[in-house]
Parts: structure tokens; sequence; C-alpha cells
């Protein structure tokens, strides 16, 4: 469709629901436009009625945001640590603890997210937190930097490997039957 024809047709969209009642008075006021309007109401509709965005989904939800919400605390408690790590570890590069996590952050990524596949996504949701948790707590007793940073690599291991597997459980249960399919543009 060209663009003329797409804008000729956001035109008519607007039109009519400049014109309709059902667009409420305050979305108006504060300036949202019709096309905006449409699709929100859309999106809501297809969220509450057609997807089934029930109970377990929300708890599903909130579980799987606090794997992510452990990858975000892990980047930034590493990065909190860093003026500590430097008055008493003393390392030539302090910036290299936070490389270190990176580090695992991509092989834990890479590795769980096909081990999720292999030998399940529960197991690997478990299992990853577990490691994230277990090297963080060594992490703190850590002597010297070098195994400081080895710690946090392993952390970001588990970490890194967390947000796939978080991703994957919480989308493979969205009722199969509102699942968008692949479609062929080509034929």
């Amino acid at each position: 469709m060209s663009r003329m024809a797409e804008t000729k047709s956001e035109q008519d969209i607007e039109r009519a629901f400049n014109d309709s009642s059902n667009l409420d008075l305050t979305a108006k006021e504060d300036g949202v436009s019709a096309i905006y309007e449409a699709k929100s109401r859309l999106i809501n509709d297809h969220l509450q009625n057609e997807i089934g965005f029930g109970r377990y989904q929300i708890q599903l939800f909130l579980l799987t945001g606090l794997g992510w919400a452990a990858d975000n605390i892990w980047l930034q408690g590493v990065a909190i640590i860093l003026p500590q790590i430097q008055k008493e570890l003393n390392p030539s590069r302090v910036e290299f603890a936070t490389l270190s996590l990176y580090v695992g952050l991509i092989l834990g990524a890479t590795t769980w997210g096909i081990l999720a596949d292999l030998i399940g996504r529960k197991l690997s949701f478990n299992i990853t937190l577990f490691i994230g948790g277990v090297f963080g707590v060594a992490a703190g007793g850590a002597n010297n930097f070098t195994t400081l940073a080895a710690l946090v690599a392993c952390v970001g291991f588990g970490v890194g490997g967390n947000l796939p597997v978080d991703g994957a459980i919480f989308l493979e249960h969205v009722p199969q039957s509102h699942q968008v399919s692949s479609v062929t543009v080509f034929s």
C-alpha cells in the first residue's frame, strides 16, 4: 500500500473516531489521537477477552519477573561495590569485575538457552537462580580480585542463563489457541 493510501486510511479512521461518541472525552482533552485510542482499546480487549490473561499468567509473570529482577540487581550490585573492591583488593583494573560479569552473562544466556530445550525449562529456571545465588554468596567472601572476578563470572552465568529461560517459560503459557502462527509472506 502506498504512503498516500495509508495516510488517507488513517485520516478516515481518525475522522470516524472523532465523530463517534465512544471516544472518551478525557482522551480528547489529553490530546490522544483516535488511532492511538483505537489501538489501545483493541489491545486491551484482546488481553482481557481473547488471550486469557488470568490468575495463572499473573502469578507466572510475577515469578519470571523476579528472575529478570535478579539480573538487574546483580548488575547494580557489582557496580555499587566497585569502589570498595578498589580499596580492599587493590586490582590494577577494577572494571574487570564488570567485564567478568558480562562474560558470564553472555556464556550463560547462550548455554542455558540451549540447555532449557534439552533438560526442561522448570529445571533450568531453578538451576540458574541457584547458581546465581550460591556464587553470589561465595563472591562476598573472596579474598583476592582474581577469585572475586571468577565468582562474579559464575554469578553472571547463572543470572544470564535465567533471562532466556524466563522469557520462554512465560511466553509458552499464553494459550496456544490464541498464539499467532508464522505466515510466509512470499510464496
